[in-house]
């Protein structure tokens, strides 16, 4: 069998445009197919009609917090992986414990 010719496909799902295009550009640099959203419906919504690979999830959207995006996918039985973006000062402890039950997998910070 020969070897898959896939590119592996992210979600960056950031409310800060220059977040959003300098992710975007750097895996797409690295081989990756990059979807892009600004907010927890359209990062929904993005990974209903295109399941990633992975989710880069920032904690802070306008419409729905990193936390509820992941507790909604975890409903709708998607597991993929997911690495949560933060400021320095939005992680507390409880909310990285609480975000690694709701993930049920490893997070990074």
């Amino acid at each position: 069998m020969g070897k898959s010719t896939a590119k592996q496909r992210i979600l960056v799902a950031d409310d800060e445009p220059s977040i959003v295009d300098a992710l975007g550009m750097s895996l797409r640099y690295e081989g990756f197919e990059v979807d892009e959203a600004g907010t927890g419906r359209a990062a929904l919504a993005t990974v209903e009609e295109h399941p990633p690979d992975l989710i880069v999830l920032d904690v802070m959207l306008p419409d729905f917090d990193g936390l509820e995006v992941t507790r909604r996918l975890r409903a709708r039985g998607v597991h993929t992986p997911i690495l949560f973006l933060a400021a320095r000062d939005a992680i507390t402890i409880q909310t990285a414990i609480e975000r690694l039950r709701v993930a049920r997998t490893s997070c990074v910070f």
